[in-house]
């Protein structure tokens, strides 16, 4: 009887070893295929981030060809000025077409969006906006610098 029990017994440790194997195996498949999943996510990212900035870079060029233009044709003055300011539209505007906007300096400081290179008084109020600053999508990309004083 003793001989019989211990002879299920060793069986059902050995179909229990074998389970604990395959699910061993299973595993490490498992660890694999997701360890693949990351890896081909983290190249369709890349490859992503490279396709946009391709489209903002075939921008810009369009904007450098036309500063080109600008630059090529001093003679003028009130024309080479007009060209600065096309240039500088087409600028702001493909910013803004990608997200990113101009931090308003009107009123009362904010230090997460100003930051106070210069004080003229004492109150907490911006007079004069010595450097302009830019969020993108809703994140600060750099500061405000502002001078502080009483208006």
């Amino acid at each position: 009887m003793v001989a019989i029990k211990k002879a299920e017994l060793v069986k059902t440790l050995e179909d229990e070893k074998r389970k604990a194997s395959e699910y061993l195996e299973l595993l490490k498949r498992s660890q694999a295929e997701f360890d693949n999943f990351k890896k081909r996510l983290d190249c369709d990212r890349e490859q992503t981030e490279r396709e946009a900035n391709k489209r903002t870079i075939v921008k810009l060029l369009d904007i450098m060809d036309n500063l080109e233009l600008t630059l090529n044709n001093t003679q003028e003055r009130d024309a080479f000025i007009n060209g600065i300011r096309i240039v500088y539209n087409q600028f702001r505007l493909l910013l803004e077409a990608e997200g990113v906007e101009k931090i308003p300096t009107e009123g009362a400081f904010n230090p997460e969006l100003h930051e106070a290179v210069a004080v003229d008084g004492e109150e907490n109020s911006i007079v004069e906006e010595l450097q302009s600053g830019y969020m993108l999508n809703g994140k600060v990309l750099r500061a405000a610098k502002v001078k502080l004083g009483a208006k």
